[in-house]
């Protein structure tokens, strides 16, 4: 039973959580593209952008943070694997002891300030995407209004 209830409570966290993510997706891009407008207005322009592209924007999501958290992962371990030899070496001739857990933690953290620009290029290009589906928008139309 309290199997149950845990993930019957996950279900209600992550599943409004995730369509909240997802009617949201272009808040970030159209403040920077559309120029002066409000949070109100730039939620409700994604809301309108998002209706009926669920299915691509679930799929670029899950794609993205597939791709970013193979790629995250991946140099982590590699940041964290250098700097670990790195400090064993002045350790052994210094004396001292590394921690292995600032090491992880300070690899997360610049990983995750090297892919958090990806992702948003990811749904910045999405959201070119979505406007020249759905509006006929181009990069010629944003060269003339530069």
């Amino acid at each position: 039973m309290s199997t149950i209830l845990i993930v019957t409570g996950l279900a209600l966290c992550f599943i409004p959580g995730g369509w909240l993510f997802l009617q949201l997706l272009f808040t970030t891009p159209l403040i920077l593209m559309e120029g002066r407008i409000t949070m109100t207005q730039a939620w409700s322009r994604s809301q309108t952008l998002m209706r009926l592209e669920w299915g691509r924007a679930i799929g670029l999501v899950a794609i993205t943070w597939l791709l970013l958290g193979i790629l995250g992962l991946s140099l982590t371990y590699l940041f964290s694997g250098i700097y670990s030899i790195v400090l064993e070496q002045i350790a052994w001739i210094g004396g001292l002891i590394p921690d292995f857990d600032v090491l992880k933690l300070t690899g997360g953290a610049i990983v995750s300030v090297l892919l958090l620009p990806m992702q948003m290029i990811f749904i910045t290009l999405f959201y070119f995407d979505v406007r020249a589906r759905k509006e006929g928008f181009d990069l010629q139309v944003l060269i003339d209004q530069l």
